[in-house]
């Protein structure tokens, strides 16, 4: 109806502006039907690139490590498959504006997990975790945020104000409600708690496909390699490592390896060891 309705209005132009006669102006329809169709496919394509530059705009203008999870939250809920089986990892692929995210997924039973543990990615986490609350399944979110978004936790957290820098990319461990036939209608974050006897293991070195310059070029026996751990209240805990390039933690979250500045080891005389775990507060 709207291709009739184009076509009218040019038909009613010319004859209103025109001399030209009535059987020429009927010739014109073939062209009419060219143009419409030409105005649909430029519609479209206009339509298109205001919603590419909404969504840039969007992932640009995202400063916020909250919204970040809860963006990538709902593109794993969005493409979730449902036909997987409770137990088998599934990869999200998110829009090419946020590149360099990494993620994976997996639902599980929280008996499952409470009995045996799970590994996803590089999170290893060991038996007895509890899951609060949890009806029947939950849905773990695994994020690596490779070098183009890690930054965000250095700025959101103020790393540099207390003279630390990441030299690893960001990784993060979520947990959401789970419905046993598919995803939540209705998803809300739950609580992952694991003892300091059978802590949650991140192992960084599995990360080097970030191609992280700085991780790579860090000595394992370096002291001054620590554990960065971002809690959603925006503290900060500062860790020894477990071992090389591994860290432990309790519950969900995220996680890097950070170090000293080069100024602060000068101020500092090359200390800056943090001999148990030591909190501030990012606000």
């Amino acid at each position: 109806q709207s291709k009739n309705t184009i076509k009218l209005s040019f038909l009613s132009f010319f004859l209103s502006s025109s001399s030209l006669p009535l059987k020429t102006l009927e010739s014109l329809d073939p062209l009419m039907d060219s143009f419409s169709f030409c105005t649909s496919k430029i519609s479209i394509i206009i339509i298109n690139i205001l919603l590419l530059s909404f969504h840039q705009s969007c992932s640009q203008s995202i400063q916020s490590t909250h919204l970040l999870d809860l963006m990538i939250r709902d593109y794993t809920i969005r493409n979730f498959k449902l036909n997987l089986n409770t137990g088998i990892t599934q990869k999200i692929h998110l829009p090419s504006n946020f590149s360099g995210i990494d993620i994976d997924t997996v639902k599980l039973r929280c008996g499952s997990l409470r009995r045996y543990g799970a590994t996803v990615g590089e999170f290893h986490i060991g038996s007895g975790v509890t899951v609060e609350p949890c009806q029947e399944r939950v849905m773990l979110v695994r994020q690596n945020l490779g070098s183009n978004w890690s930054s965000i936790y250095s700025t959101g957290y103020n790393l540099t104000d207390y003279n630390y820098q990441l030299v690893s990319p960001v990784l993060g461990l979520l947990a959401y409600n789970a419905n046993p036939d598919g995803v939540a209608t209705n998803p809300y974050e739950v609580n992952v708690v694991c003892t300091d006897q059978k802590p949650i293991l991140i192992d960084f070195l599995s990360s080097k496909a970030s191609n992280n310059p700085n991780l790579n070029t860090t000595t394992k026996t370096n002291s001054s390699v620590l554990c960065a751990c971002f809690a959603s209240n925006g503290n900060t805990t500062f860790s020894e490592q477990a071992s090389p390039y591994v860290c432990k933690g309790t519950r969900q979250g995220h996680y890097a390896l950070v170090t000293k500045t080069e100024a602060s080891r000068k101020d500092d005389g090359g200390g800056g060891v943090v001999t148990s775990s030591t909190e501030v507060d990012g606000g």
